[in-house]
Order: structure tokens, then C-alpha cells, then sequence
């Protein structure tokens, strides 16, 4: 039996640099994207899921609009512990030489006190494991665990996971079964005829 989850990337928060678990809204422009997404989901005939953070939340409420859309913390971005919320800039200023150190190696390094990137990813791919395989599923996530589902599909590896971006407000489709494949990457168009 073959599924396929629809993977939305959240639209534009009102929020700069890494964000993780800090909890801003969407910018008006990203409530636009989002708005945008519901001609896209339209006719959609399955389960949705939402990370429970606001700016995926509000995605999913405004792109699905007719829809139930069940929340769960399994698709949240990694969390950056003392560096959530902050920018790049303030980070290396605070914490240069352990910031430094994750950008070189970010599977082996994590954030202090926050999750490693590993972390997440086994998460994210263990909830959409246990997703029912009779259904398509949209999930409305973050940039981290949308790269850590196509990997996984593409047999990337950890590896991979800066050789492909989600772009926000746009949609990646991945057919999981027996084996599985990304059909589509970066879209606002789909179709539900099979």
C-alpha cells in the first residue's frame, strides 16, 4: 500500500533568524502565502497534521481552510535551546566558538541545551511511520523536518539534508510504500487525480 504525504512548509513568520521553537505568528506576507495554498489543497481527501507552533498552525488553518487539522508537537522544528530566537549574528557574538563548530559539523554538534539535528529527524520520520498507509497525508511542518522526510524518501542520508530545501509557503509530495520517491519539490499547483 502506497501513501502520499503532502509536506507543507510553513509560510513566512514574523521572525528572523533561528527560530526553533520560539513561537511568532506569520508576517502578513506569509498569511498571503498561506492563503495561496488553499486553492492548491482544495479537494484534499485525507488527514492533516500540523506541527502545534503558531506560525504552522496558522498555515495550516488558513490553507485548509474547510478541513480538520490535528496538531502535534512530533513536527516541530529542532529546537535551539539558548540560541532559539536569536540570529546568526547574535549567536556568534554570544557563542562563537561553539556556533562555529555546529555550522561545520551540525549532525555531530548540537545547540546547547537544545535537540540535535539526528534527533529531529529520527522524530519527524518515526510520526510519519505511524501515519495509517491506507491515507494521504498532509503534514504542515518547518524547513528541518520537511528536509528530514525528503531525505529519507530520496536515500540521502543525514548527509543530505542541505542538499534540498522546502521553500516556505510551497509543497513537496512523497510517496511512501514499498519504496519511496519525491514526486514533487517547491510547488503551489497540485492535482488529486491519481
Amino acid at each position: 500500500m502506497t501513501m502520499r504525504l503532502y509536506l507543507v512548509r510553513h509560510a513566512e513568520a514574523a521572525a528572523k533568524g533561528y527560530v526553533g521553537h520560539t513561537d511568532p505568528p506569520l508576517s502578513e506576507r506569509g498569511r498571503a502565502q498561506a492563503e495561496a495554498l488553499a486553492e492548491a489543497l482544495r479537494g484534499f481527501d485525507g488527514e492533516a497534521w500540523s506541527s502545534d507552533l503558531r506560525r504552522c498552525v496558522e498555515t495550516a488553518h488558513l490553507a485548509l481552510p474547510d478541513g480538520e487539522v490535528r496538531m502535534t508537537s512530533e513536527l516541530r522544528e529542532v529546537f535551539f535551546g539558548e540560541w532559539d530566537g536569536l540570529t546568526a549574528e547574535e549567536i556568534d557574538s554570544r557563542d562563537g566558538e561553539r556556533f562555529r563548530a555546529w555550522l561545520a559539523d551540525p549532525l555531530d554538534n548540537r545547540p546547547p541545551g537544545g535537540e540535535g539535528l539526528l534527533e529531529m529527524a529520527e522524530r519527524v520520520v518515526r510520526f510519519a511511520g505511524s501515519l495509517d498507509a491506507g491515507r494521504d497525508h498532509v503534514l504542515v511542518t518547518h524547513g528541518g523536518p520537511a528536509r528530514a522526510l525528503i531525505c529519507e524518501a530520496l536515500g540521502l542520508g543525514h548527509e543530505g539534508f542541505w542538499r534540498v530545501e522546502l521553500e516556505r509557503g510551497k509543497v513537496a509530495v512523497i510517496s511512501r510504500g514499498e519504496t519511496r520517491a519525491l514526486l514533487a519539490l517547491n510547488v503551489r499547483e497540485l492535482s488529486w487525480e491519481s
